[in-house]
This record gives C-alpha cells, structure tokens and sequence, in this order.
C-alpha cells in the first residue's frame, strides 16, 4: 500500500544534529544567505541559464516563421476573437485571452508541442474573457522557466479575476469577483503582475484595484480536494474617468508604479504605494484610449533608466503616440506633447494589438487592414508592414528573441 504523506517532507527541529564547523563559521554562512535573500527580493529573480538575454542591436522581426505558422494553421487557437496576448517571461509559453470565454496556454515552441501536450485550455469564465497576464512565483526563483509552474492571471466580462496554475490542476485556483463594488457586474478591462509578480493589478470600472495573493499548491493525500487560496485587495486606486480600459507594469522590478489609459482619453501613472494618481496627461488622444504599453516592461532586457520614462498609447483616432513621461504634468490634470505621432496604420472602429520590442526601439501597432505595422521609435517611421488573416486585437514580443505573436480576430495565432 502507498503510504500518507503531506506533499512536503517534515522539517527535524534539528536537537540530534551536531555541525564540526565553528560557531563563527555557521553566522558567517547563515549572514551570507540571508544578503542573497534580500539582494533576491531586491533586484527580482536572476534569469535561468535556459533563458537567453534580449539582443538589444537586433533588427526588427519580419520575417514569418513557417514552420510555427504551418502548425498554428492547422486549426484555430480560439473560435472567436482573440483580446488579449502575452509571452511569458521565461519565452516557453503564449497565454491568449478569447471572446469564446477561454484562455490557452501554448508551449513554445509550437512546432516540438503538439496534440495533447500543445499546452492547456483555461475554461470556467462565464463571459468573454478579456485580458491575461502569465509569471512565474516569486518565492520560488528556481522555478523561473518551468512551464508546469507558470501563473496565469485572466479577467473577463463577467466581473471576476481568475487565477491559474494549468500544470497543477486544471481548475482555477482563485476566482475572484465584485473589484468594483456596488450591485451592477462591472467588466474586467486588464490584468497585471506587478512588484516582482507578488501584487496582481486589474482594471474594473473606473479604477483599478490592487490585490495580494497565495496559492495553496501543496499537496495532500488526506483531502485531495483542498484549496486554501487566498486573494484580498490592498486598495483600490481612482482614476477619474468613466473606465479605466488598459494597464502596464514593469512587473520583475521591485517597483508599485504603473501606467494606465482611460475611456476619458487620459493616460497616466498610478502608484500602487501612494493609492494615488501621480502623473495624467488629459485628452492624449481624440477618442478614448484602447492601449498603453510601457518600455522596459520585458524581464530579459534590462535597460536604461530613461527609457522608462516612456510610453505608448493607442487609441481609435488612427493614431500612435509615444509620451516621454517627464515632460508631462504631476498629479491630476497636466498636459503635454507626445514625443512621436505615428498614423502609419488604420484604426477607426475597434482596439487593435500594441507592443514594444525588450531592446526598446520598436513599437508593432495593429491595424484594421489585416496587418501589423513596425515603427522605428527614434525616427517615428515605419519600417515594415506584416500581413496577416484578420485583425490584430492582440500583439506581443518575445523577451528572449526579435520575435513577433499576434492574435487575430479569427481566432488565430501568428
């Protein structure tokens, strides 16, 4: 007969252990571990050996992966469109958010993962599932790039947060609903990880809430079915507009701040330790923001402190803007010019993909004739048109290589 265990070996309180090193020897080694703990809760988990580094003088990615793409062809990720699109830190996997009410978890690469082990399909949304952001525990470095440890966060129209280990079990490990307050269901509008992963962001109605989570992940023979998962909200942070419609974070720094677009044509900054709003550039755009995405907000790509300081936004007005955040006004109010305007693409009637390359010189639009457009940030020019099946309703770059995801409307990944 198998024997009962607990899923985690019994630690020994240590009384008949003996130790020949000297005492000074053992606070020498105990002080040692104890820095490379806070230099690892200070500068974030280091990257696996498995993961390579951003080439930061790489050129942009055009073109087209057969091989990948022949595999993708063959039948469709999702049967409606796709909203949301993200690579993981580690590049092992592509998390996709669709209006079918599901979530796909894809390995990469696609061409060595097929059939059963392509990856998993996230299912227990009641309404289109809008948004989702994947990263790997924070308490766990070793765990960085493990695919069947990857933490999945989706939000969707049906009101409520939903958080998934798919390598662990198949059903989501916290489902968490009424971000907004009040009666009436209010649409989750974007997710994020942030302050190294361990702080979870989501966007629901006019403000967007801050939450704290754990997953119970232990193992138990005695109750099989048991899941102490805990999620509470740390504060909830206005914005001021109708919607808060789009968020982004550079989640691996130890860092509570993190861009927004609303439905009132605003961008801004939030700080998650203030619970305020500390920078907002009121009417950025025409019509009301639909994307915001942040430089050096990739894992693999550490890059200069100034590029930080910028943003891109898209809106259905045609147009593309990137914000160099120190010239825009502090606090509630502030205006400013954007450091580029780009119209190279066409986007009048729907929310169209918007991604920045790790090295920081590339930004991919989406565009409503079927195609996705990149533009050189220093010379706002574009420089290469990209074809696909349908719209774009979703893009993202690979952190560890010039490479480009796309998630049409048809449901298909590129």
């Amino acid at each position: 007969t198998k024997p009962v265990t607990f899923g985690h070996r019994i630690k020994s309180a240590g009384y008949g252990t003996q130790s020949n090193e000297p005492w000074s020897i053992q606070q020498k080694r105990k002080a040692a571990a104890q820095k490379q703990k806070e230099q690892l809760r200070k500068n974030g988990p280091p990257l696996p050996a498995a993961a390579e580094a951003y080439p930061l003088g790489s050129g942009p990615p055009t073109a087209p992966l057969a091989k990948s793409n022949a595999v993708l062809e063959q039948t469709p990720v999702h049967t409606g469109a796709i909203s949301s699109l993200v690579v993981d830190p580690a590049a092992q996997a592509i998390v996709t958010a669709s209006h079918d009410g599901t979530a796909h978890v894809l390995k990469l690469p696609v061409t060595a993962y097929k059939g059963d082990n392509a990856g998993w399909c996230l299912k227990g949304h009641t309404l289109p599932v809008l948004c989702c952001d994947a990263a790997y525990p924070a308490h766990a470095p070793k765990a960085f790039g493990n695919v069947d440890a990857l933490t999945v966060a989706t939000g969707s129209a049906d009101g409520t947060v939903r958080i998934w280990r798919p390598g662990r079990r198949a059903a989501a490990f916290i489902a968490h609903g009424g971000l907004a307050g009040g009666t009436a269901v209010k649409e989750v509008r974007a997710v994020r990880f942030l302050h190294q992963h361990r702080l979870l962001l989501a966007a629901c109605g006019s403000g967007v809430s801050v939450l704290r989570f754990a997953l119970d992940t232990a193992k138990s023979d005695l109750d099989r079915q048991r899941n102490d998962s805990r999620i509470v909200e740390c504060c909830r942070i206005g914005s001021g507009a109708q919607a808060v419609t789009s968020l982004d974070a550079v989640a691996y720094a130890p860092c509570g701040r993190f861009v927004f677009g609303a439905s009132d044509r605003s961008i801004g900054v939030m700080d998650a330790g203030r619970g305020d709003v500390v920078v907002r550039v009121a009417d950025a755009h025409a019509r009301p923001v639909h994307a915001v995405a942040a430089f050096g907000s990739c894992h693999n790509a550490r890059l200069e402190a100034p590029v930080h300081h910028l943003v891109a936004s898209a809106a259905t007005d045609g147009q593309l803007r990137i914000w160099d955040l120190r010239q825009c006004g502090v606090g509630g109010g502030g205006s400013a010019q954007p450091a580029r305007t780009v119209t190279c693409h066409t986007n009048r009637s729907m929310p169209v993909g918007l991604a920045l390359s790790p090295c920081g010189r590339y930004v991919a639009i989406g565009s409503e004739d079927r195609s996705a457009h990149l533009v050189d940030v220093g010379t706002g020019s574009a420089v290469a048109r990209l074809p696909l099946p349908d719209v774009p309703g979703a893009l993202a770059f690979n952190g560890c290589a010039p490479r480009l995801v796309a998630g049409t409307n048809n449901g298909h990944v590129r």
